[in-house]
This record gives structure tokens, sequence and C-alpha cells, in this order.
């Protein structure tokens, strides 16, 4: 087979060939010039070499005919060799260097031509010479001849063994692919089998969760919910990996929107993404607006490389870049996926196509995936006419480079606004809070590309004082607001909320008051929702609408307190509504302001109490471990998380001493942290606990 390494070693034969005669013929020529032998061989020595260098690059000569031609030459220089050498045995180890050659091509043929052609010129060299005094003569002519032969024989049996390796590898090779593709096939069947049940118990779970069951059992259905999409998604790679293993996988071309692929794909990436990783994707505003391709192919593609970036990236980011070049046949769509995370050394990037190879699981933040994912990436690439490159270095990120051409069947730019005059947009952001350099120049160059394609201008602020001189001056039509900003500065936000478009650009697991007027766009934030809400459309983007809750939110039905089945609710038998509520103001929780944030609604207020008791040991033990490493940075975003949680059930004692510790350690004044932290931990366990006794969940003891 062509991938053996005995075939390689016969191709390296014809380099070796050339530069024989290259260097004989040099040798020669500078000899002969040297010697006085014959000065007009020179120009035939150099005539052979570059005519030979010329035959091996155009390559346009049968292999064989190329081996012979450079045989041939050789051996005519050597017998010229032996006919003007002083010594009629100086060019036996030059024969015996070419026979090595020679056995490398694995022609026998070739090799005993040399064998005689060199006994031959021995000969002729022995008959010619003036010079033989006697029988030493005789006795050394005849040891000569016996190294030639002795060499031929030990150069015949090192073809045959070559040939007998390449025959065996050959074989094997063979039979590991015979074994492999039953391997793919017999992989590809145990999946589609699997894949049927798994299809089922996930139609199952989810249809299960409309019923009014037990809040617990809603639990567990949406974690069987989640992990059947996941082994979802694993078959899916196994059938993918398959089909190009087995060469059947097909293209199917059809016309599609950047933004229809975006909007079902995206929500999918907020399972891979926690709260400490940024993923930022920039869509150039003047890429087409509908293009042909396999768009089930792309989509993978992009799954693919992004959840790798998410899964080796921790406290930083992961920046996708969508753009193109134009071409005669369409463009070339370019699709760069970089991140901050853990990188790779030179040996996993080699690796990094092998199937079921996975990189350093030290160094991954998340687990999962059965090591096929670039494997399927690289062949899809491939099927689709494109090319990927990847660059990496250990603990300084990676980048992906993939450019996949794309017939155009609409060229009106994917992203326009018919009202661009019109639009007056700040931005309450402060990307500079991120601590990684990397996913503040991420998201700047994103709002950068938006803002420049589409000919706006944003006013970035860094105050809420500054953000109403601007509104002042320019008459804001809308502000695009950061979590910790909306949370600090609740009030006086609401308040422009009633004349101006209010987005806020949160988490997933972020969640506002039931009189809030601000419009939720989730993270990861990207172009096509931000189009849909500055074109004054009510949902965004990936439907997504402007709502005061989440589908995470923690008011939602299946998180208010459901009856235990003896007609009594979760929370303490015995205790009325009013006894609870009495018992959470009398320790210092006002419950009055928390239902003023709920709209007066009961059930939504004690759905935000319980999630505030059930989280709370996860939050301890967090803030416990940074506390104790001295991690402010961490340490400053599980406090500001308790201050904000705290503000909205109304417990303003926890909120401000969480707001002072917060403070402290945004300047990493360690000393202040270590002298308020006790009093504010005990605190904050007592208000969780009376809680968790109150609704029976979370810390109660």
């Amino acid at each position: 087979m062509k991938d053996n390494k005995i075939f390689e070693l016969k191709n390296v034969s014809h380099i070796m060939l050339v530069i024989a005669v290259v260097i004989s013929s040099v040798v020669l020529s500078v000899r002969d010039y040297h010697n006085k032998w014959d000065d007009w061989m020179i120009p035939l020595f150099m005539i052979a070499a570059v005519s030979c260098i010329i035959i091996h690059i155009a390559a346009v000569l049968p292999e064989k005919v190329r081996i012979y031609i450079y045989t041939i030459i050789v051996l005519i220089e050597l017998f010229y060799l032996f006919m003007h050498s002083l010594s009629p045995y100086e060019g036996i180890p030059v024969v015996m260097l070419f026979l090595a050659m020679l056995a490398v091509t694995q022609d026998l043929k070739l090799v005993w031509v040399c064998i005689l052609s060199g006994i031959f010129s021995v000969s002729m060299r022995f008959i010619t010479d003036v010079r033989k005094t006697g029988i030493n003569d005789y006795i050394y002519f005849l040891w000569n001849v016996s190294l030639l032969l002795m060499a031929g024989i030990i150069a015949t049996r090192i073809v045959r063994v070559l040939g007998e390796l390449r025959q065996y590898y050959e074989r094997r090779v063979f039979d590991l692919q015979e074994e492999t593709g039953r391997a793919d096939i017999f992989m590809s069947a145990i999946s589609e089998e699997i894949k049927s049940p798994i299809d089922n118990i996930i139609k199952l779970a989810d249809n299960s969760l409309n019923y009014d069951i037990d809040p617990e059992v809603k639990d567990n259905l949406k974690e069987i919910t989640l992990i059947g999409k996941a082994a979802q998604e694993q078959i899916g790679d196994v059938l993918d990996y398959s089909e190009l293993e087995m060469n059947k996988a097909e293209l199917n071309i059809e016309e599609y929107e950047m933004a229809s692929v975006l909007s079902g794909l995206v929500p999918e990436l907020r399972q891979y993404k926690n709260n400490k990783t940024e993923l930022v994707i920039d869509v150039d505003p003047g890429l087409p607006k509908k293009m042909r391709t396999d768009v089930s192919k792309l989509r993978r593609i992009l799954r693919h490389v992004i959840i790798n970036g998410l899964k080796y990236t921790g406290n930083g980011g992961v920046y996708v870049h969508i753009s193109y070049t134009p071409q005669d046949y369409g463009i070339n769509l370019i699709i760069d996926v970089n991140d901050t995370g853990a990188g790779m050394n030179e040996e996993e990037l080699e690796r990094v196509y092998e199937r079921f190879y996975r990189s350093d699981e030290k160094r991954k933040l998340s687990s999962g995936g059965l090591g096929l994912g670039m494997p399927v990436v690289l062949g899809y690439v491939r099927l689709l006419n494109g090319f990927i490159t990847i660059n990496s270095r250990v603990e300084e990120g990676t980048r992906v480079h993939i450019c996949i051409p794309q017939e155009v069947t609409d060229k009106t730019r994917c992203m326009a606004l018919k009202n661009a005059d019109t639009l007056r947009i700040a931005g309450f952001l402060q990307f500079e809070k991120y601590p990684d350099p990397g996913v503040r120049e991420f998201y700047n160059m994103m709002m950068g590309n938006m803002l420049t394609g589409l000919g706006l201008t944003l006013h970035r602020v860094n105050s809420m004082e500054e953000l109403e001189e601007v509104n002042k001056r320019y008459s804001l039509t809308h502000i695009f607001v950061g979590e910790e900003q909306y949370t600090d500065n609740m009030e006086r936000l609401e308040e422009l909320s009633s004349s101006l478009k209010l987005v806020l650009v949160c988490n997933d697991d972020f969640y506002v008051p039931g009189h809030s007027g601000v419009g939720l766009l989730k993270k990861p934030i990207y172009c096509f929702p931000i189009i849909d809400i500055l074109s004054g459309k009510d949902e965004y983007g990936a439907g997504t609408p402007k709502t005061v809750l989440n589908d995470k939110s923690p008011a939602l039905k299946d998180e208010i307190p459901q009856s235990d089945g003896s007609g009594q609710s979760a929370a303490n038998a015995g205790d009325t509504d009013d006894d609870i509520f009495k018992q959470l103001d009398d320790s210092g929780i006002d419950t009055a302001m928390g239902l003023e944030w709920c709209l007066n609604d009961r059930e939504l207020y004690e759905g935000i109490l319980i999630e505030y008791a059930s989280d709370a040991q996860n939050k301890i033990n967090e803030m416990e471990e940074y506390y104790e490493k001295e991690d402010m940075e961490e340490f400053t975003v599980r406090v500001h998380s308790i201050k904000s949680s705290s503000k909205m059930i109304g417990d303003t004692k926890i909120s401000g001493m969480a707001e002072e510790l917060e403070d402290a350690a945004k300047h990493r004044d360690v000393l202040t942290v270590k002298e308020k932290y006790p009093v504010f931990i005990s605190a904050y366990k007592e208000a969780v606990k009376l809680i968790g006794r109150l609704y029976n969940v979370g810390i109660k003891e």
C-alpha cells in the first residue's frame, strides 16, 4: 500500500539516484578537468545531471523508465571512472554504495546489472592495465570480483526481505481496513438501534413535563431530557463518523440563511457555557443573505468547533467570527473560532483529528464527548470542498480557521436596518470588567464590526450619571445594560424603560422583578437578535421574547411550593402564609419590599425565596473556597450574586453587608474582607436556615 514505510523507501530511491547522478557528474567533471582526461566529456556530465533533475521534477515518464535512465547514466560514469583512474579498483567502493541505493528500489534486475557492470569494468581495466607484474595482481583482481559478487548476493537477500515485508504489511493493512469497515458498520448499526429508544425516552420525558407533578419528579425528568439529548449528540457523532469512514456521506445542498442556522444553534450552545465563560458570535453584516450548502453539515461543523472551545476555556472567552471573501463562484465562507483556554501542545495538535482522541483531560473544563468531533469536522469540511487549519499554544488558547466555498442565491446583506438614521443607542455594559484582556477584545471587535457594518453609533457610558446625561443630550431610543449595572441602578433604569427600549444582556439564570419594563437578551449575544431589537420586533432572534422572566426563572409554576398530598403545603405544616411572612419580617426580611418587586404576586415571591434558600449551600461552599484561597476576583462574583438576590427578597441587611464585602474584594482589600466576612456569612446562614425551615428546602438547621 502507498501508505506503508516500504513504499516510501521505494519513492525515496528516486531522489537518491538523482543525487547520485548529480554528485558523480560533478566529481568526474572536476577530476576530468584537473587530470586532463577528456575535456569534451565535461559538458556531457553536466547535461546528464541537469537532464536527470528535469526528468525527476517533470515526472512525465513512468517510474521504472526514470530509474533505468538514472541507473544507466551512473553505470556509464562508473565505467569512465574505472578506465581513467590511477588504481583499477578505485571505483569498487562507489559500486558498493550505488548497489545499496539500487537495493532500495527492490528491483533485482537493476541490482545484478550493477554487479555485472562493475565486474565488467574491473575486468576491462585489468585486461588493459600494462602495469600488471605478477601473481599478486591476479589474486587482488579475483578478490575484488568476489567482493562484488558477495555484495550482489547480500543485496539480493535485502531486496527479497523488503519485498516479503511489503507484501506482509499490505496484507495486514488490507485486513485492518476490512476489520475497520466491519467495525464501522457494526458501530453504525448499534447507534441506529440505540437512537430510536433514546428519542422515545426524550419525547416521553418532555411530554410528562406538561403534567402537574411533584417538583422533584419534574426536576428528574428535566435531567433525563438533558442526558438523553447529550446521548443523542454522541450517537449523531458516531453515525456521522461512520458515514465518513465508509465513504457513504452524501451532500444535501439547499438554500439557507445564516440567521436561521445560528438561531437554532445558539440555544443549544448555552448548556455548554458556564457563567465564567463568555461566548461572542460576530457575523459580518455584509455576508450574503441566502447561500447554498449542506446546512446540516455546516451546523455540525459550527457546533463542534464552538463546543470544543467552550470545553477547554474556564475564566475566559470564545470568539466566533463568521465572514466571507468574494469569489467567481460565489463566496468563501470564513469561520474563525478563537478561545483563551487551555490550548494544545505539538503532540495534541498532530493527533487532534484522530478518532476517539481527546486532549489532556486535566486541562479540560467540562467532560463528555467521544473524541469524534474534530474528525467529523475535518471530514465534513473536506466533503464541502473546504479546508481547516488549527493553531494553538498551551495556556494561550486555540484558533480554528475554516474556509468553505458557497454558492450565493441572494446577494442582499444578511443584516440591514431601514431605521438606522433614527436610532440613538447607548451601551452601559462595561466590558472592562472582564479580567481577561482577550474577552474584552472579543466584545469590542464584535461591537465594532456590527456598528461599522450597519452604519450605527453607540454611546458607551461607564456610570448611571453619564447615561442620564447622554439621554438628555441625544434622546436615546435603546439602552443595552449589563447584569451588574442593572442590579446596582435598578430603580433609575426602570424609570428610563418607560420612555425607551431597555435591554438587559444577561446570563441564562438571571431574572428581573415582576413589574420590570426591561427586555432580556440572553447570552451569548450575537448580531441577529440585536438587529431584531433595533428593528422593533417583539421577538428577539431565537424566540427570546421581551419578557420579565426567562425559561429558567424560579418564579415559574413548577418551582412554586406544591401540595404534599395531604392538603398541606411544602412549607412547614401548621404555618399559614401570614405566619411565615411574619417570621420573615421579624428576622429582618422586608416581605413587603419583596412582594412589591413581584407586583404583589405571592407565588412568584415564594418561588424566589425557595430558590434563594435552595442555592445557598452551593454559594456558601464556593465562597468559603475562594475566601480561603484569597481569590478576590472569584470571591467578588459570589458575593455580588448574594447581594443581588438578597435585595430581591427584601433582606436589605445582608444585601448591604454583601455590598461592603464586594467593594473591599474589588479593591483587593483582604484585611477588610477577613474582618467583615465572618459576620456576613453568619447572618446569611441564619437567613437561609429560616427560609429553609419555613419552606422545607435547602439548609434547615
